[in-house]
């Protein structure tokens, strides 16, 4: 279905960006230790942009996401019912076709035309 397929390229971009966070912590550290004292200050605040930027994004995609499984939920529970609800319709007309004795005149009709009763 459309919402597990888009979930599925939620989960993907999630994971994506998270490494992609993890990668621009890594090189922060990495230039911390290479760059000069008065550097730092300047690199940080970008990459803390940077960061916040990402996790912000995450969070959103986080968000996303849940509304769509809970979507999900919606929709099977919705067709779960609807098979419910189909299925006590089929017995129902089965039990009128019996009570109008029409189960033999339909099975004969359809053994005729080669068609399986249901």
């Amino acid at each position: 279905s459309r919402l597990i397929q888009e979930n599925s390229q939620l989960q993907e971009e999630i994971g994506s960006l998270r490494i992609i966070e993890q990668s621009k912590r890594s090189e922060k550290s990495s230039l911390e230790r290479t760059q000069p004292q008065s550097q730092p200050q300047a690199i940080s605040q970008e990459y803390r942009e940077q960061l916040v930027h990402f996790q912000n994004r995450i969070n959103a995609l986080e968000r996303h996401k849940q509304d769509l499984e809970a979507a999900l939920r919606s929709e099977t529970l919705s067709n779960e019912e609807q098979r419910n609800y189909i299925e006590i319709l089929k017995e129902a007309l089965e039990a009128r076709i019996e009570d109008m004795g029409l189960a033999d005149l339909i099975k004969s009709k359809s053994r005729k035309e080669g068609i399986e009763p249901a």
